[in-house]
C-alpha cells in the first residue's frame, strides 16, 4: 500500500509499506511505482520512478517521483494479422511491419522501439487481410526492445468499423451443440 504526498508544489513523495527485508533491499535504489486508472470512460496504467529511502517507521519513502509513462488500456476486441506501413521519418526508413495485435484502439508492432520517443505522432497505413486499407493517425504509447504500441487517434467511423469487423471475424467459433 502506498500513500502520496503532493503538498509541496512540484514535488511528489510516496510512502510505501513493506516488510523489513524489502525495505533493506530497496533502500537507496531506484524503484518504479504504478497506478491503475479506472474512471468511467477509460482504464489504464501510469508508471512512476523515484529513489527509495528507508524511513524510521519501517516503510519506504520514495522521493523525486517522476511520471515515466501513462497508457490507456484498450477495451476493444483485438486480433492478430495485418500489415502496417510506416512512412519514412527523420530517424528511420519507410517499412512495412506485421501487426501482432490490432484493434480500434491501437496496434502492436513486432519491431524494436529504440528509435521511437513516447508521444511520437504519425500517420500509418494499415492493410487488413480482408483487403481493406486504412490510413490512420497514431501516437506512440509504448516502446521496448521488442515492440511498439501505437494508439489510434481521431479514428473515423468507417475505419473503426473495419477494424471491429476484422477483429470479430478472427474470434474462434464456439460449438454449442
Amino acid at each position: 500500500m502506498a500513500t502520496w504526498d503532493t503538498s509541496e508544489p512540484g514535488r511528489v513523495v510516496a510512502r510505501v509499506r513493506a516488510d523489513a527485508e524489502a525495505v533493506d533491499a530497496l533502500d537507496h535504489h531506484q524503484v518504479w511505482l504504478s497506478t491503475v486508472t479506472r474512471s468511467d470512460d477509460e482504464q489504464g496504467v501510469t508508471i512512476f520512478a523515484g529513489t527509495a529511502l528507508a524511513a524510521t517507521d519501517g516503510s519506504l519513502v520514495v522521493d523525486g517521483v517522476v511520471r515515466l509513462v501513462s497508457e490507456r488500456r484498450r477495451t476493444a476486441v483485438r486480433a492478430t494479422g495485418g500489415l502496417v506501413r510506416i512512412p519514412h521519418g527523420d530517424d528511420h526508413p519507410a517499412r512495412t511491419v506485421p501487426a501482432t495485435d490490432i484493434s480500434r484502439g491501437g496496434v502492436r508492432l513486432a519491431m524494436p522501439g529504440d528509435l521511437w520517443t513516447y508521444g511520437d505522432k504519425m500517420t500509418v497505413t494499415i492493410e487488413l487481410p480482408s483487403g481493406e486499407v486504412l490510413e490512420v493517425h497514431t501516437v506512440l504509447v509504448r516502446a521496448s526492445a521488442d515492440d511498439v504500441v501505437l494508439e489510434l487517434v481521431d479514428l473515423g467511423d468507417a475505419e473503426a468499423g473495419a477494424l471491429d469487423r476484422y477483429a470479430l471475424s478472427r474470434l474462434p467459433t464456439i460449438d454449442v451443440a
